[in-house]
C-alpha cells in the first residue's frame, strides 16, 4: 500500500479553519452574552450605625452583647446618673424659687415688709449715728493716746446713761405693748357689741371697766410724763453747765417727746373709753352709738400702734447707740493701750461709718422701692428669670434622660467599643450596630452587562443561605468608572475584562438576611 504524501498547501488552509471557527464560536459566545440577563454576585452588607450618649459620664451598665439583635428604643447602656439627678433636684429647686419670687413680685410688697422696712431703716439710721460716734471717738484716740483715760471714763459714764435709758424705753415699750393690747380688745369689744346689743347694764359694765383702765393707764403715762420733765429740766441744766454732753440733753428730750407721746396716745384711750363708756347707755336705743364705738376704738387701736412703733424705735435707737458706745469704750481701752491698735481702731471705724451709711441707703432704698411698689422691669426680670430656670430644668431632665443610651433603629450589635466603668465623651460611641433592614448588595458586572443597569431598575436576589427564596431589589448606585485587573495592565483583552460595581437594596422587613451572606443579584433581559 502506498504511503500518503503530506501536502504542505494543506496547513495554511487548516490553521484559517481553525482561526474562522474560533470566531464564529466567540461570537455566538458574545451573542449569548449580550442577550442573557445581567447578574452579578456580592456579599450581603448593611449601614454601620454608631450609637453613644449625648451626655458624658461613666458606663454603669451594658445590657446587650456583640451580635445581639436589638428593637428601636431598646436600652443598649445606661451611665452612672447620680450627678445628672443632683443637677436635676438642683434646677427643680432654683425653678420653684424663682417662681416663688415671680409670683411675690407681681404680688407686691405686703404692708408687714412696709413695715419692717421702716423699721430697719430706724435702725439703720441708729447705726450710722452709733458708727460716726465711734470714729469720732476713734479720731480723738488717736490724736492723742494721753487723753484716752478720759475718754475711757466719759464712754463709760455715757454707757451707764445709756443702758438706763434703755431700761426705761424698754419699760415704755412694754407699756405701749400693754396699750396696743387693750386697744385691741377695746376695738373687738366694740365689734362685738356692734352685732349684738342685748344686755344695756353689761354693756355698760363693760365700758366702764374700760374707761377705768384708760384712766389707770393715763395716769401711769402722767406720772411718767413728769418723771420725763423732771429728767429733761434737769439734765438741760447740767447741760447749761456743762457737766453733760449734748447727746445726754438730746436723749433726756427724745425721752420726753417719748413720754409725751405716749400720754397722748393714752389721753385719746381715757377719750376713747369715756366716749365709749357714754355710748354704751344709748346703745340699745341708738345702734349709731355702738358704731361710733367702733370708729373711736380703731381710732385708739391705730394710735396705740402708733405709740408701740414709736416706743419699739426708741429701745432700738437707744440699743444701737447702747451697742456703739459699747465698741467705743472697747476701742478706746485697745487705743490707750496700744497707738498701733488706735490707729487701727480708727480705720476700722471709718469703714464701718461708711458700711453702715452704705447699709442705711440700701434699707431707705428698699423702703422707698416697697413704697413704690414692684414696677413692669422688675417684674419682667422675675419673670425672665423663672423661664430660665425653667430651661434650666428641661436641659437637666433632657440631660438625665440622655444618660439611657437606646437604639435608634432595629439592627445588630457588631461591635461593643466600651465597657462598663469607662468614661465616654459625649457623642462618642458605646456600641456599633448594623442596621439590617436596610441591607443592600454590592455586585459587578462585566463591561458587556453595565450598560444594561441603571439607577431604579428592578433586581431579584436570592442566597444559598436562603435557598429556593428571592428578594425584591432595587439599584440606588452604580460605579462611575471601571475596575481593571491588575489596574496596570491596558491592553484591548485586559479591558474586556474590566467589572463595574452596582449597588442593590434589598427589600427585607424581617430583616432575615444578615451581614456576610454571599448573594447573587440577576435583572430581565433588556
Amino acid at each position: 500500500m502506498a504511503k500518503p504524501q503530506f501536502n504542505p498547501k494543506v496547513i495554511p488552509v487548516a490553521l484559517a479553519v481553525i482561526v474562522l471557527a474560533a470566531l464564529v464560536i466567540n461570537r455566538i459566545q458574545d451573542n449569548r452574552e449580550a442577550n442573557a440577563p445581567p447578574e452579578g454576585s456580592g456579599t450581603i452588607e448593611a449601614t454601620e450605625i454608631e450609637v453613644g450618649p449625648q451626655v458624658a459620664g461613666r458606663i454603669a451598665r451594658i445590657l446587650i452583647s456583640e451580635g445581639a439583635f436589638v428593637k428601636t428604643g431598646q436600652v443598649i447602656a445606661v451611665l452612672d446618673d447620680t450627678e445628672l439627678k443632683a443637677q436635676f433636684r438642683q434646677a427643680q429647686g432654683q425653678r420653684d424659687a424663682a417662681f416663688s419670687n415671680y409670683r411675690n413680685v407681681k404680688k407686691g410688697p405686703r404692708k408687714e415688709q412696709i413695715a419692717a422696712a421702716r423699721a430697719q431703716l430706724a435702725s439703720a439710721d441708729a447705726a450710722v449715728d452709733g458708727a460716726v460716734q465711734s470714729l469720732a471717738n476713734a479720731e480723738r484716740n488717736f490724736r492723742n493716746v494721753t487723753e484716752l483715760k478720759q475718754a475711757v471714763t466719759s464712754t463709760d459714764a455715757q454707757i451707764r446713761s445709756l443702758k438706763a435709758q434703755l431700761l426705761a424705753a424698754s419699760k415704755q415699750a412694754e407699756a405701749a405693748e400693754a396699750q396696743v393690747k387693750g386697744a385691741s380688745e377695746t376695738l373687738a369689744n366694740a365689734k362685738k357689741a356692734l352685732e349684738t346689743v342685748t344686755d344695756l347694764k353689761q354693756a355698760q359694765d363693760l365700758a366702764k371697766g374700760q374707761y377705768e383702765s384708760a384712766l389707770a393707764a393715763r395716769n401711769r403715762a402722767s406720772t411718767a410724763m413728769s418723771t420725763a420733765r423732771a429728767d429733761f429740766d434737769r439734765i438741760s441744766g447740767l447741760y447749761e453747765q456743762g457737766a453733760v454732753s449734748k447727746r445726754d440733753a438730746d436723749n433726756a428730750r427724745l425721752a420726753l417727746d417719748t413720754a409725751r407721746a405716749a400720754l397722748d396716745t393714752a389721753e385719746a384711750q381715757a377719750t376713747a373709753t369715756r366716749a365709749a363708756y357714754d355710748n354704751a347707755r344709748t346703745a340699745f336705743t341708738d345702734r349709731l352709738a355702738a358704731k361710733q364705738t367702733v370708729i373711736s376704738a380703731t381710732t385708739a387701736y391705730t394710735a396705740s400702734l402708733r405709740g408701740r412703733e414709736a416706743a419699739y424705735a426708741q429701745v432700738s435707737s437707744v440699743k444701737a447707740q447702747f451697742e456703739g458706745a459699747g465698741l467705743s469704750m472697747n476701742n478706746a481701752r485697745t487705743a490707750y493701750a496700744d497707738r498701733i491698735q488706735a490707729r487701727t481702731a480708727r480705720d476700722n471705724a471709718r469703714t464701718a461709718v461708711r458700711t453702715a451709711r452704705a447699709a442705711r441707703d440700701a434699707a431707705r432704698e428698699n423702703l422707698t422701692l416697697l413704697e413704690a411698689g414692684n414696677t413692669t422691669e422688675v417684674i419682667e426680670t422675675a419673670k425672665g428669670q423663672w423661664q430660665a430656670a425653667e430651661g434650666a430644668l428641661a436641659l437637666a431632665r433632657k440631660k438625665l434622660a440622655d444618660s439611657v443610651v437606646k437604639a435608634p433603629t432595629d439592627g445588630q450589635v457588631s461591635t461593643i467599643v466600651a465597657r462598663k466603668g469607662e468614661m465616654v465623651s459625649a457623642g462618642l460611641p458605646v456600641v456599633k450596630m448594623l442596621d439590617v433592614r436596610n441591607a443592600y448588595v454590592r455586585v459587578y458586572l462585566p463591561f458587556r452587562s453595565f450598560g444594561k443597569v441603571k439607577v431604579g431598575d428592578p433586581a431579584v436576589i436570592d442566597t444559598d443561605a436562603i435557598p429556593g427564596e428571592t428578594f425584591k431589589g432595587k439599584v440606588i448606585a452604580v460605579a462611575s468608572e471601571a475596575e481593571f485587573t491588575p489596574k496596570n495592565v491596558q491592553t484591548r483583552d485586559q479591558r474586556l475584562q474590566q467589572v463595574y460595581w452596582v449597588k442593590v437594596a434589598i427589600e427585607d422587613p424581617d430583616g432575615r438576611l444578615k451581614p456576610g451572606m454571599p448573594a447573587r443579584a440577576v435583572w430581565d433581559n433588556r
